[in-house]
């Protein structure tokens, strides 16, 4: 996609022609997201606490200035686990601690739109905080979050 739209038109009446171009300005905001861990530790037994971050990216690769957008963060809460709390580097200075409060649904709404000019892009990272009970977790879902062997404890 290109960051601008060029229209030409014209009109004629009687003798008279008259034209116009037209440029409508429309950046392209890509968005990518991407683990900040990639080994999370969880002992088979007890109940405790994990972190899992991740970054979200705003690119515009256009030549014209624009924005990023609001987000709604959607943490996936496997059986067992229960998201405690959500905090985040790098947005607006306008998004502070309060504005990390969970939703019934589980998701976050955070107003992290802002300028983003041409040609450029901004990070924010989010950890999200997880209480397991492993106990509670299925054979299932251990295979499921990527571990060997369920039933064998993590060695050192």
């Amino acid at each position: 996609m290109v960051g601008r739209n060029r229209v030409k038109a014209a009109l004629t009446t009687g003798d008279q022609t008259f034209s116009s171009d037209y440029v409508n300005v429309r950046p392209v905001v890509e968005v990518s997201t991407h683990p900040t861990d990639l080994l999370v530790e969880a002992d088979p037994t007890g109940t405790y606490e994990i972190e899992v971050g991740y970054t979200v990216t705003f690119t515009n690769n256009t030549d014209a200035d624009g924005s990023g957008s609001d987000i709604v963060l959607r943490p996936r809460v496997p059986t067992g686990f229960t998201l405690k709390s959500v905090t985040g580097t790098g947005t607006p200075q306008w998004v502070g601690p309060d504005s990390y409060v969970i939703q019934d649904d589980g998701s976050l709404s955070l107003r992290t739109g802002e300028s983003l000019n041409a040609h450029s892009s901004t990070t924010m990272t989010f950890t999200s905080i997880y209480e397991v009970n492993a106990e509670a977790v299925t054979e299932d879902t251990w295979k499921a979050l990527g571990t060997c062997n369920p039933r064998t404890p993590p060695r050192d």
